[in-house]
């Protein structure tokens, strides 16, 4: 092992919550590592198939990004709008969450922009999982209370 190698090793590991309190952190997220390697069990390569990148996926990592950064305005997580797209499929519902957040900073000063961001959210709404409507054709729709 290099002196380079070994201060990137060193670098890797810091102090986590759990543990003996000093783990490999993953080269790619910071998630814990894997006994043994550099990167996570999700990031080993071979352990899962590589997904293609559809829009709603990249949307879907997007929003876990700043989720995590904390990012994601509060407001807008507690709107009836928001929480009425989680009957909604994954990648729609990603979409349709995204384009709500990129418009939120303009809401006051773009009211145009921020209406079309929740009409396209409410479009999304009409699209239904086909799971459930095939289960319960005869079910309420959970956002019929928003005009």
């Amino acid at each position: 092992m290099t002196g380079q190698d070994h201060t990137a090793l060193i670098e890797r590991t810091r102090p986590t919550r759990f543990g003996n309190g000093y783990q490999m952190k993953c080269a790619r997220c910071d998630r814990p590592a894997a006994r043994g390697r550099m990167t996570c069990q999700y990031h080993h390569p071979g352990n899962r198939p590589a997904l293609p990148a559809t829009p709603g996926r990249l949307a879907s990592r997007r929003l876990q990004a700043m989720h995590r950064r904390g990012l994601l305005p509060l407001d807008l997580m507690n709107s009836a709008l928001w929480i009425s797209l989680l009957p909604v499929g994954p990648q729609p519902r990603a979409l349709a969450k995204l384009g709500l957040v990129q418009a939120w900073d303009w809401r006051d000063d773009q009211p145009l922009a921020w209406a079309r961001a929740q009409r396209e959210a409410r479009k999304a709404l009409d699209l239904p999982r086909l799971e459930s409507v095939l289960r319960y054709p005869d079910r309420p729709k959970p956002w019929a209370h928003i005009a």
